[in-house]
């Protein structure tokens, strides 16, 4: 297949150092004109820079990896492939139904993984995976009789084996704005408690930053339209009271990035 490139980018995704101090950097590559082809590039590198080993894989899409505890890798985009040590893959799942669109995912206790996302736009999901990649449980929230464009944006497995989830939510009265929701979850995954942190205009949390002693740090965007995005930090404790809050004017702060 032919294919004519106008544009070529490239943005490293994830860097990990190995047992010998090579370091092994995954990125994501983005191609074309009126079609755009996405792929995946690996470079091992030594410990001052220079390249021993590339490895592309086609027609796919990465936006985060896992190291796995046989020191191999897991690329999450619109589907999750395993790769072993030595960058073979060694299984492949889709994950896009229709109904379920993943956006991130995260190491669980059991040597396996979680994601999180939303369900037909409209509700947030977690699923859990054994190691192998095969699906272990599956939660989708419902906090009230109406839902609408409720997302997870990111999940970390605390201390306790529950979940905290953070995303957004949509105010159901006039004006629709979206606000910020944390999802708070016990072992078996059903819900402990589910808390909305409101601004005066659209908001969304993104990023768990911190999540130790029974409090938890979470990054999020202010995304008014028409004006420029503002960047806020903001400290809960386990009950998803807010203990503290920063509003940064900065719309390129490290944290956002869903």
């Amino acid at each position: 297949m032919i294919r004519n490139f106008i544009f070529y980018s490239f943005q490293i995704v994830k860097v990990f150092q190995q047992s010998n101090g090579h370091y092994v950097c995954i990125g994501s590559i983005q191609e074309g004109g009126d079609v755009v082809y996405s792929s995946v590039l690996i470079l091992v590198l030594t410990q001052n820079g220079d390249q021993i080993q590339k490895i592309r894989f086609d027609d796919l899409k990465v936006k985060n990896v896992l190291q796995t505890s046989d020191d191999g890798y897991i690329l999450f985009g619109s589907s999750m492939i395993k790769l072993n040590k030595d960058f073979n893959i060694q299984w492949t799942k889709e994950i896009i139904d229709g109904k379920y669109w993943s956006i991130q995912i995260t190491p669980t206790s059991n040597n396996g993984f979680a994601l999180t996302g939303t369900y037909e736009q409209n509700q947030i999901f977690l699923k859990t995976f054994e190691s192998n990649g095969n699906e272990e449980s599956n939660k989708i929230y419902k906090n009230r009789d109406y839902q609408f464009q409720e997302y997870g944006f990111d999940l970390k497995q605390l201390n306790d084996g529950g979940f905290l989830i953070v995303g957004r939510s949509s105010i159901t009265v006039f004006p629709n704005n979206l606000q910020c929701q944390i999802l708070r979850t016990n072992i078996n995954y059903d819900t402990i408690w589910t808390k909305k942190v409101n601004y005066s205009t659209n908001s969304v949390l993104n990023r768990i930053i911190y999540s130790e002693s029974n409090e938890f740090i979470i990054g999020g965007e202010i995304v008014s339209p028409n004006e420029n995005r503002q960047s806020f930090l903001i400290k809960t404790n386990d009950n998803g009271q807010v203990l503290d809050s920063l509003i940064i004017d900065n719309q390129n702060c490290p944290f956002n990035n869903y």
